[in-house]
């Protein structure tokens, strides 16, 4: 990475799911180890990764694709 990347904080405060659909990403983020803003985080990250974003500086190699 040439250029010195900033860090910002991401709130979700306002993000609304149903009861069972909170359920089922805690019970994921539990089963593989982590807490459920990381999973999430990651989660997206997968997702935006699929569709051809770069994200340097946040993710170590190995890390995106790696928490199914």
């Amino acid at each position: 990475m040439s250029r010195r990347t900033s860090i910002v904080n991401l709130s979700l405060a306002g993000a609304r799911v149903t009861a069972p659909c909170r359920d089922a990403i805690f019970a994921a983020a539990d089963r593989v180890g982590v807490g459920v803003s990381e999973f999430c985080i990651r989660a997206a990250a997968e997702k935006l990764i699929e569709d051809g974003a770069e994200i340097p500086g946040v993710f170590e190699p190995g890390d995106v694709g790696g928490i199914r």
